[in-house]
């Protein structure tokens, strides 16, 4: 069976970040740029300074062929002339790519691909990468297949011009570019097994397997380098060295009496040397000389991580579970603990040191250096620990530590420089002076939050359930942990909340405008049908007779600063005072206007034809309309023509410095002039705050002194679109020609100004029809420019508007141009518009209109009118998204001014209502979602459909007590300075939703905590249908290591109760049926013909529930070692095991029997098992830990099926994030649609993605269509996207992956300009709109 796989809404939350500035010219008040990544997700920001604080602007997002494993920021040969940073990004299957921003297209485009995972020592694992401050040379740590030996990828970067001279390579030969085309060496290997240690300093006995746990003598034997646990480059050494944080013999809780300190710490110095034969494409390649210089004693086996000390200070702090040592460059130890365990793990100096009593882990903690002797910890409770460093005394290098003499002044520079000592002092969360060594006073950091990236965290449970009584059905996720703990809905659509109905008497199928006039901010509700407009004051909705008029009205508004209206009708304008009375009335020229825009202090109003356009000034001083000459050659040309005000003056006017101005200097808001740049020295004095910012050397002002930058920019636009396509933007009200650029119908990526571009002769005429072409402000606290275009086919693309100054040709124009670079942000096909009535609809189809608005409940963007409305929105932190309205056939939309929460007035085919958005809505991310905060986390859920409840199994971080069979502790804690080991407990939570608090509960057994929670159909006498609904609960209760877990059944009821005048809603109760302590622990629950199945251990139960009391047991079957899925349909079973992939059985009932069929024979750690049906056909897609489905299919038929006891593999697809929620549903198209269902997945990484079933003509088309995407466009960073999809399967000849299609892929021929699309899709035989109508269908969502 053939799928098709897409992600609905990309990872959330931030795994990697990176400071760097991408570009030399920034925009008025961003310092620096900001890139964040989860998994395979990156996005770009701006920094922007407001005063005292700073708020992060987004610039890019992009999802990427490939999972992100680090970024690292370098300078290359190009840097010192463009100022610009680039990043390296390294990816999970060994692959690094040397990533540039390139403002002219808005992207980060590859410099360079390395790659490295079809070497034969590389397995699947994490590829770890170290970048040298200096961006000297970056190295890749790859998983080996050689147990803990690894090998290290090197790739040197070049620094100086000289490096290419001392290769003999000529760079006026490589042309004006020659040296920024040299960013980099060939790339190399470097086993870890061949580094050499002259002089290492080890201590002998912490090697052997009966390694101690004091730290040993030292001695000149050098370890073994393998099983690295972390990596880091240090500053300020003149030679690249590498801090190898490893354990030479691995340990484990049981071999802690005899090896506890495990750990060490190399530096390892990389001089790399080139061969010009290399860059001649012959010889041998570069080689890296790799000298240990420097070992450390042995450190506890609980080393997390290692980070650089700034220059000045020197050497490396280690993170450990329970405390932070600082190692020096000659190898001495200093630590200080952050809670009580760290003394019985650490035995050097500073084990005593004040900091026991924080009780503070460090697992998952980082740190960042803010000066040179105070570092910021960022605990994983959110605690921030400040870690202080104080230069105490200085003494001379140790003569036991073994130091290479004729290294040293090569490495550290001058040998007259003294070792010093140092004594960290942590401190809590800075909340008062620290404590120094010699008891002086010390002014404490504090932290202020300036700006937040929301986000709910991994996804460990989906359902469908009810959000609010007048709400549809939602998709409602258990999320997160600790502060992002509770619950996520995802809307499918913006629904209206707390609806109230208006009485307008008659639908108003022209338009509804809210506005407030007047100082006293009166509101006024204007409502237009085909023969007449109401308007009227207030909240009621009534309307006076003194306030109708028998014309329709196209557009209202407000003028002179909200003291006045302006309604438009098909023949006149007319000005209305606050009262409504006329104050002025002028008459078309041309009468029977069709469309008119009412826009601060302008009026637009446009006819049948272009030529009849006409626009009005709102002059305050005679506080009257004027008419605004418009040029004949603009009305004879356009196609269309809008108005548009940018409210926050974003987009810059840029103008040619006059003939006789000083070409030196530019205005303040032209660009930073306090760009990063020069040696990599320099950056590091930067980093760590011990230098002033500089200008760069080689950044020339030459260029910015061609330009200057206007404070009176134009707020008002007059955008026109002509017969081909040109967009031409004019300012108000000189009419300047300020943008100008061609055949935008083609949608293409980025569009900019001076373009001459020309529709090519093979595309179709009706294809680049344009519809509405319109500018509209979108955002939230921060409103952008944005361009949106709307083709007659349902083609709709939105682009922001970014300022860019180097877009701008001002050469070209006297009067100046637009700062400007309309980006791509947006595409999608919208539903072909209703135009006939149905049988028995009395209205007229809903005309497809865009119509803007401001501030509803904060934001701003615009509403699309007609039978498929939608919201077009953004947020602060996100792009522009088309969102689905909750009700079909919309005649009118407008931001509501009457009421005091705000909301909006929505005029549908039901009748005119006010509504308001969800409470907390975010529309950062593609779908919108709400987030419910809890004080808990919630491990499973279910929603109950006859009370239309949820009951959740809540988890507890408790403490953990174990108990022998005599009921004696096993463990007692006799410090209370340490952290006692913690466990889960759980309690079943009734909670309602809407409201989402708990009405009832059941507490479970301390050490028990949920497996999971079920809402099960079994067989009863207790209704007429033979069947109810019952809340099963299966249990774990934790014994420690020694003894096996046991479990537990439970069987819930909710009731209905009588509830208490204080608390009405609290009408239902859980009502406890029968509940059974189980020897094992119960993994999992369904039902299946009215019995309950259950997983114990290693057995699989079905039970009948008799009398409604008791579980009897009708049949068992032995299953592999632990069941983590079970999905039941009709009567077949499909068991997912934790290491024996897949099992297919079969219940009967006469006699009771479970029926072996069929299993998956290859081991594979399963996290979910679903049915997969299309047509009469199906098929079973199996998931496990590393994010890959795979498609089995039963056919007794096929000889190497055995019979059918061997479930036939079909497809391996990787879907890029582990899922272990997971959810079936209907998918529904047409009333003709076959039987189909999806299946919706929930990351741990909080992404959502489906997979649905695909007809096998519409599969072997976009197939093809997947191939040449492949092939023919450009991916983010060089990357493969069949080889990303592809699974490592040593059992086959080549890779199966082509039954699914990968949607993400094909969504990209979506944003290609349309003669790329026609391009690509004559080479299948096929068009655009076939492709975009196959698309459509499959990404319907559940």
């Amino acid at each position: 069976m053939q799928a098709y796989h897409r992600q609905l809404v990309a990872p959330t939350g931030v795994s990697h970040a990176l400071s760097l500035r991408l570009t030399t010219h920034q925009q008025e008040g961003v310092i620096s740029q900001l890139i964040t990544a989860r998994d395979s997700f990156i996005q770009v920001w701006n920094i922007i300074e407001h005063g005292e604080t700073a708020t992060l602007q987004h610039v890019y997002s992009r999802r990427l062929h490939g999972s992100i494993s680090s970024l690292s920021r370098v300078r290359t040969l190009a840097s010192k002339h463009d100022g610009a940073d680039r990043v390296l990004i390294s990816f999970l299957d060994a692959k690094m790519a040397l990533m540039e921003w390139t403002p002219a297209v808005h992207e980060l485009l590859p410099i360079s691909l390395h790659t490295f995972e079809k070497l034969p020592q590389v397995v699947d694992g994490l590829a770890r990468t170290a970048t040298d401050p200096a961006s000297r040379l970056s190295v890749l740590l790859l998983p080996s297949n050689t147990g803990g030996d690894g090998t290290l990828a090197v790739l040197p970067f070049f620094q100086e011009e000289l490096d290419l001279e001392s290769l003999g390579v000529d760079a006026a030969a490589w042309g004006a570019d020659g040296i920024p085309s040299l960013p980099y060496a060939p790339s190399h290997l470097l086993p870890l097994a061949s580094l050499t240690a002259p002089s290492a300093s080890f201590a002998g006995p912490s090697r052997s397997s009966t390694l101690g746990n004091a730290p040993p003598p030292p001695s000149s034997s050098a370890p073994p380098v393998r099983n690295v646990i972390d990596m880091v480059f240090l500053p300020g050494f003149n030679e690249p060295t590498l801090a190898l944080l490893y354990a030479p013999e691995p340990t484990w809780t049981g071999r802690l009496e005899n090896m506890s300190s495990n750990c060490l710490v190399s530096l390892v110095t990389l001089a790399s040397t080139s061969n010009n034969n290399n860059l001649k494409g012959g010889g041998e390649g570069n080689t890296t000389t790799a000298v240990v210089i420097s070992t450390s004693p042995s450190l506890p086996h609980s080393s997390l991580s290692i980070h650089p000390c700034p220059p000045d200070l020197g050497g490396t702090l280690v993170l450990t579970a329970n405390g932070i040592i600082h190692v020096e460059q000659s190898g001495k130890l200093l630590g200080v603990p952050t809670n009580a365990w760290f003394p019985k793990e650490y035995f050097g100096p500073g084990k005593d040191s004040p900091g026991k009593e924080m009780r503070e882990p460090l697992e998952g903690a980082r740190v960042v250096f803010v000066s040179n002797t105070t570092a910021i910890v960022f605990a994983k409770s959110g605690n921030v620990l400040e870690l202080k460093l104080e230069v105490v005394a200085q003494v001379a290098v140790d003569e036991g530590m073994d130091i290479d003499d004729d290294d040293e002044d090569d490495i550290y520079g001058d040998s007259s420089k003294v070792a010093t000592a140092v004594v960290p002092e942590p401190v809590l969360e800075s909340t008062g002076p620290s404590a120094e060594v010699d008891q002086k006073p010390a002014r404490s950091l504090t932290l202020r939050t300036c700006d937040t990236i929301a986000s709910y965290g991994g996804i460990r449970s989906v359902t469908m359930g009810l959000v609010e009584d007048e709400s549809p059905p939602e998709l409602v996720a258990c999320t997160g942990g600790g502060t992002t703990a509770g619950f996520t809905v995802f809307p499918r659509s913006i629904s209206p909340r707390k609806r109230r109905k208006l009485d307008l008497g008659e639908h108003a199928t022209r338009g509804v405008w809210s506005l407030s006039v007047g100082t006293e901010h009166q509101s006024v509700l204007i409502t237009s049908t085909p023969t007449g407009t109401k308007m009227s004051h207030g909240t009621t909705g009534a309307m006076s007779p003194d306030h109708e008029t028998p014309d329709a009205t196209l557009a209202a508004g407000t003028v002179f600063g909200s003291s006045a209206l302006v309604r438009v009708t098909a023949d006149s304008v007319v000005l209305l005072n606050p009262d409504l009375s006329v104050a002025q009335t002028i008459l078309l020229a041309n009468p029977g206007a069709k469309r008119a825009t009412v826009l601060d202090e302008y009026v637009l109003v446009t006819g049948s034809t272009p030529e009849h356009a006409q626009l009005f000034f709102a002059n305050v001083s005679s506080r009257e309309l004027e008419n605004v000459p418009l040029p004949p050659a603009l009305l004879t040309e356009s196609l269309s023509i809008s108005l548009f005000t940018d409210l926050h003056r974003v987009v810059p006017l840029v103008r040619p410095v006059p003939q006789d101005a000083v070409p030196t200097g530019t205005s303040s808001t032209a660009m930073d002039q306090d760009g990063e740049g020069g040696e990599g020295s320099d950056d590091e004095d930067d980093l760590y705050a011990t230098a002033p910012k500089r200008p760069h050397a080689s950044q020339s002002t030459q260029k910015e002194a061609e330009l200057v930058i206007p404070s009176d920019s134009p707020r008002s636009w007059l955008p026109v679109v002509d017969a081909s396509g040109t967009l031409k933007i004019y300012a108000l009200p000189s009419m300047d020609e300020v943008f100008s650029s061609g055949a935008i119908a083609l949608l293409p990526m980025v569009i900019t100004d001076n373009v001459e571009r020309a529709i090519p002769a093979n595309v179709d005429p009706d294809d680049v029809e344009i519809e509405r072409v319109a500018f509209f402000n979108l955002g939230e606290s921060r409103l952008r420019p944005h361009l949106v275009i709307l083709l007659s086919n349902g083609s709709f693309a939105a682009y922001e508007g970014f300022p860019s100054v180097l877009s701008a040709r001002p050469s070209t124009r006297p009067s100046g141009s637009l700062g400007v670079r309309f980006v791509k942000v947006l595409v999608k096909r919208l539903p072909a518009p209703r135009t006939k009535r149905t049988p028995g609809d009395t209205l007229e189809a809903p005309r497809r209109d865009l119509v803007p608005f401001h501030d509803v409940q904060g934001f701003s963007g615009a509403f699309v009118l007609g039978e498929d409305p939608f919201w077009l929105v953004a947020a602060d932190h996100g792009q522009a998204h088309l969102y689905e309205h909750g009700e079909k056939g919309v005649y009118g939309f407008s931001p509501c001014r009457f009421e005091e929460e705000g909301g909006y007035v929505v005029q549908s085919r039901e009748g005119a209502s006010v509504a308001t958005l969800a409470p907390g809505v975010c529309f950062d991310r593609e779908m919108p979602y709400v987030r419910v905060p809890r004080d808990r986390r919630y491990a499973a859920f279910t929603f109950d459909l006859d009370s239309g409840l949820y009951v959740c199994g809540a988890l507890f971080d408790t403490v953990f007590m174990n108990f022998d069979d005599e009921g004696k502790p096993v463990f007692v804690n006799d410090s209370p300075d340490l952290i006692e080991p913690t466990n889960y407990r759980s309690a079943v939570e009734l909670i309602s939703p809407g409201t989402w608090s708990a009405i009832d509960g059941y507490e479970f057994r301390p050490n028990e905590f949920i497996s999971v929670v079920k809402s099960v159909s079994l067989a009863t006498r207790s209704t007429v249908s033979g069947r109810k609904d019952f809340i099963a609960v299966g249990t774990t209760v934790y014994r420690a290591e020694d003894l096996a877990a046991r479990g537990g059944l439970y069987l819930f009821e909710v009731i209905k109760v009588v509830a208490h005048p204080d608390t009405p809603t609290h009408d239902h109760k859980l009502k406890l049926l029968t509940f059974e302590d189980t020897k094992s622990v119960v993994g999992n629950l369904c039902d299946i013909d009215g019995y309950l199945v259950m997983s114990m251990g290693q057995k699989l139960y079905v039970r009948a529930f008799e009398q409604d009391e008791v579980l009897i047991a009708v049949g068992f079957l032995d299953v592999g070692v632990h069941v983590t899925s079970l999905q039941a349909m009709k009567n077949f079973l499909l068991i997912g095991d934790a290491l024996q992939s897949v099992t297919l059985v079969a219940f009967q009932e006469d006699p009771y029997k479970l029926i072996f069929l069929g299993r998956d024979y290859r081991p594979s750690r399963t996290t979910s098992a679903n049915f997969l049906v299309n047509d009469g056909r199906v098929a079973f897609v199996v998931g496990d830990i590393e994010g890959v489905l795979r498609v089995f299919e039963y056919d007794p038929t096929n000889i190497a099926s055995q019979a059918g006891q061997r479930l036939l593999c079909r497809t391996e697809y990787h879907a890029g994030a582990e899922a272990v929620a997971t959810m079936l549903y209907a998918k529904r198209s047409g009333a003709d649609e076959a039987k189909q269902n999806g299946i919706l997945y929930g990351g741990i990484d909080g992404s959502l993605y489906t997979l649905v079933p695909v007809r096998e003509a519409v599969f072997k088309r976009l197939l093809s269509l997947q191939t040449h995407l492949a092939r023919h466009i450009q991916h983010f960073g060089g990357l493969n996207p069949r080889g990303f999809r592809m699974v490592k399967n040593d059992s086959v000849s080549r890779a199966i992956t082509k039954g699914v299609l990968d949607g993400e892929l094909l969504a990209e021929f979506e944003w290609l300009p349309l003669d790329l699309q026609m391009l690509l899709t004559d080479l299948i035989k096929s068009d655009p709109d076939t492709i975009s109508a196959n698309l459509r269908n499959l990404s319907q969502s559940f």
